[in-house]
């Protein structure tokens, strides 16, 4: 017994030596705003300058898995890491008065090439430029890269200003996902090493986007374990959050949040995805920034869980690689930040300018990401001091066993579930009160990557993700 335990101690450091080394970086840098830009380093940000983006609102960076700094576009023009026009790189078909005006996808097994996603700010026949795409190819132009000819790929003319992604259930490919202007239509289009399928999965759902300008604008989101979408509808005052497929593409199951101040604009989900962030902007009355809880129950119970979190910040919401949220607000020399997302009403602990950008200024946007790219709660033996939920699990990858551990098993309530990357249930148990660690034993599981959810009172208050080897 004690040779095993010293064993898996033994792995304990080796794997936190590993995460290290492979971490993923690719949010590590964030341009955004009147010049403005910030780097996370050693878990915490630091104000950059040398950014050429002058931008309203959409932006989208991307950064190597080691954290370099790779290329960036605020949907019209595309700057490489020497803050130069990429060669081909001007007359994207986006706007930077558009939300979501970009968003950066790599190329599923061709680390070298990413697909740039556009949409047009929307006027009154709805972005009129639509949705489009352009590839990337890194390799290119002594590894500064080239936008290729394959540019301004028309997917859908005529779209709201909501653009986001995550990853398809395998893992591997990506969902990019919009919504077309004068109807309640979602358009989800899979990304594949092969190409972009054109064909996307449509899905009628929620509030048919139409009529006011302002009814296009505000963040659509996708939480960080691919199960659900909130999107703000400025103009409708209102937001919604929809369950996603992430193995088939279809959105469902809406539920609207009425109970808001004013417009809507910014939008996030906390880390464990319990909690919904909204900032409200330009044309309210009084800007404030919101959280829901949406384990409190049915829409009424969600929508009677609003906690004014602060005042005065109308901007877009980013969770960072750190594990806080980043509160933009326009004219603003700062970001505000939300320390412990995770945490409810004043506990997550806002902290208004919490980040000084050295004389360049905010704007209304934030850098778009992918949300699986910056979820951090997903990985091996997470140390975070920001995290509310202390777990652990080793080793991981896994050939034979993995332990759950957690010191808060003991108290009692708490059970796991694990599923596989589509859903299917592999085991699922409840944790006997008092103890703290469990053996899973996975000899004859087939390879691949799992989620391990731990709930509490049948609350979600982690997920990980495990990798099966032989």
């Amino acid at each position: 017994m004690k040779k095993k335990l010293l064993l898996q101690f033994v792995i304990i450091l080796l794997l936190i030596g590993l995460q290290n080394m492979y971490a993923q970086e690719e949010a590590t840098y964030w341009y955004f705003g009147e010049y403005a830009g910030i780097r996370f380093e050693s878990g915490e940000p630091i104000a950059i300058t040398g950014g050429q983006t002058s931008s309203m609102e959409g932006m989208a960076v991307v950064s190597s898995s080691a954290g370099v700094l790779l290329f960036y576009t605020d949907g019209e023009t595309v700057y490489n890491a020497e803050h130069n026009v990429m060669i081909n790189g001007a007359g994207l078909m986006g706007n930077t008065s558009s939300t979501q005006s970009a968003l950066i996808i790599p190329m599923p097994a061709n680390e070298d090439n990413f697909y740039i996603f556009t949409v047009d700010m929307v006027d009154y026949s709805g972005g009129s430029d639509g949705l489009r795409y352009s590839r990337v190819d890194m390799s290119l132009n002594d590894w500064l890269g080239v936008v290729t000819n394959e540019k301004n790929i028309l997917l859908e003319p005529n779209v709201s200003e909501k653009l986001t992604a995550t990853r398809h259930s395998n893992g591997i490919d990506y969902w990019v996902i919009i919504q077309k202007w004068g109807t309640n239509n979602f358009y989800s289009y899979l990304v594949t090493a092969d190409s972009v399928d054109t064909e996307a999965v449509i899905s009628s759902c929620g509030a048919i986007i139409d009529e006011e300008i302002d009814n296009a604008k505000g963040y659509m989101k996708v939480s960080h374990d691919g199960s659900k979408i909130a999107k703000a509808n400025a103009g409708l005052r209102s937001d919604e959050v929809f369950d996603f497929n992430n193995l088939s593409g279809e959105v469902s199951n809406v539920i609207t949040i009425f109970n808001i101040f004013g417009e809507p604009y910014g939008i996030e989900f906390s880390p464990n995805n319990q909690y919904l962030y909204v900032n409200t902007w330009k044309n309210s009355n009084r800007k404030v920034l919101l959280q829901y809880d949406l384990f409190a129950g049915n829409e009424v119970d969600i929508n009677n869980s609003i906690v004014e979190i602060a005042s005065g910040t109308d901007g877009a919401l980013q969770l960072g690689p750190d594990n806080r949220i980043y509160v933009a607000t326009n004219n603003s020399a700062y970001l505000s930040r939300i320390n412990y997302p995770d945490k409810k009403g004043s506990l997550c602990d806002f902290e208004s300018e919490a980040v000084y950008l050295e004389g360049s200024g905010s704007k209304w946007g934030l850098p778009n990401f992918v949300s699986w790219e910056i979820d951090t709660t997903v990985g091996v033996n997470q140390t975070n001091s920001k995290k509310e939920f202390d777990l652990l699990i080793f080793p991981n990858p896994a050939g034979e066993f993995f332990i759950i551990e957690s010191p808060m098993f003991e108290s009692g309530g708490y059970s796991i579930s694990i599923c596989n990357l589509e859903g299917r249930e592999r085991l699922k148990f409840i944790v006997p009160e008092g103890q703290k660690a469990i053996e899973i034993n996975i000899l004859g599981w087939e390879q691949g990557v799992y989620i391990v959810s731990t709930k509490k009172n049948d609350h979600i208050v982690d997920s990980r993700k495990i990798i099966v080897e032989k």
